[in-house]
């Protein structure tokens, strides 16, 4: 959204720069374009004038200002000089200043945001009984064999998985009450048959 916003603003200032500054969208210095020859205006069209604001100003460390050609205030001319100043100093304050700023600033609250997450699962795999939601500590303190022996054989996740197999891939007559329980409770996304039914990671994995 927030680059939307900025393509918007870019926008208004490449239609104000097409109806009032047209004559001074040129550069002597570039070579030749695929919409223009050496030394030809950059700003022959609103989409040309928009992808020319797009990448001149953006590239620009003082914006759009950093390329159009100086002015001097003369006498005749302070209007365009004021109208100019203008125009560049709040290109410069919105778009270089702020628009990056919050763009460059969301980008890296996202990664950061990425890496906490990850974190978190790694923390929560290497620390929590998958199955029972319970903390390692729990076991290390209350138990004799701890949480190791706890995960390896009492709640072994690959066990869950084996027994899943196991009841989807024999006949449904064949199965017990449980068993036809635990595969409707399975078919329909449901996690009430394990220990722990409210475990937060596996409402995540279903969700």
């Amino acid at each position: 959204m927030t680059a939307m916003l900025g393509s918007i603003f870019i926008y208004i200032y490449s239609t104000i720069g097409f109806i009032f500054l047209y004559d001074t969208f040129y550069n002597d210095d570039i070579h030749a374009g695929l919409l223009n020859s050496k030394g030809d205006s950059i700003c022959m069209s609103m989409m040309h004038c928009f992808l020319s604001e797009l990448n001149y100003g953006l590239r620009g460390g003082g914006g759009i200002g950093d390329f159009l050609p100086t002015q001097t205030a003369v006498p005749e001319n302070r209007q365009g000089f004021y109208f100019r100043a203008i125009y560049d100093l709040s290109f410069f304050l919105l778009i270089i200043t702020i628009l990056l700023n919050i763009i460059f600033g969301i980008i890296i609250d996202t990664f950061a945001q990425l890496r906490d997450d990850k974190c978190q699962t790694d923390n929560d795999m290497r620390d929590y009984c998958f199955i029972c939601n319970l903390e390692k500590q729990t076991f290390d303190r209350e138990t004799e064999d701890g949480f190791v022996a706890h995960r390896t054989h009492d709640h072994n996740e690959w066990q869950y998985v084996n027994f899943i197999i196991h009841i989807k891939s024999i006949d449904p007559c064949d199965l017990n009450g449980t068993e036809s329980y635990i595969l409707e409770l399975f078919e329909k996304e449901e996690i009430k048959w394990f220990p722990m039914a409210r475990s937060r990671r596996l409402e995540q994995l279903y969700a």
